[in-house]
């Protein structure tokens, strides 16, 4: 992590990030607020080395490089530098880094960023898809639609604590009550 911690315990899939974190690592798949994506490689390239650290050989790696950038409608830019994607484009391509070696746990920090409403749609599904597959996905995001439309599961977090938990609804008027009534 970027923080050591100040106390309390934490655990990725039984590794402690603190003393074992490529092992931590490996168990997650981590879409920042505004990935920062290496500007001299293609896309191609980003994926396959994300690959590599997950110990992927070099074809399953090329398969499912191909595979998780046409998910994304990412494939048309495998051989674009990072550097010349627009805001949407680097982050449809660093999740599709985060997805490719399947992570039992994935962490999308505002995934829906920048992207125009087809992006959206495509995102959301890939998503929902590792979360069928068994992926444990957990979202931040302040668009109560996409919490609408995604999850089983809500938290309301205030001052970085749990402030309220509920069962995820479809209903986005019904989850704005509850968020307001949860702030008062």
């Amino acid at each position: 992590g970027l923080v050591r911690p100040e106390g309390g315990t934490v655990r990725v899939f039984g590794a402690d990030p603190v003393r074992e974190p490529v092992a931590a690592r490996r168990r997650l798949g981590l879409l920042p607020d505004r990935p920062a994506l290496p500007a001299e490689l293609t896309v191609r390239e980003l994926l396959l080395f994300r690959a590599a650290f997950y110990g992927i050989r070099r074809r399953a790696a090329e398969t499912a490089a191909d595979r998780v950038a046409a998910e994304l409608g990412v494939d048309g830019l495998l051989d674009r530098r990072a550097g010349t994607l627009s805001h949407g484009q680097a982050q449809r391509a660093a999740l599709a880094a985060v997805l490719l070696p399947a992570p039992p746990l994935i962490l999308v920090d505002e995934p829906m960023t920048a992207l125009d409403l087809e992006a959206q749609t495509v995102v959301r599904a890939a998503l929902l898809r590792r979360a069928e597959r068994g992926a444990a996905v957990l979202m931040t995001t302040h668009t109560v639609g996409h919490v609408a439309a995604l999850a089983d599961r809500v938290l309301r977090m205030d001052r970085g604590r749990i402030a309220a938990v509920r069962a995820g609804t479809r209903d986005v008027e019904e989850l704005e009550r509850w968020i307001l009534d949860a702030s008062s």
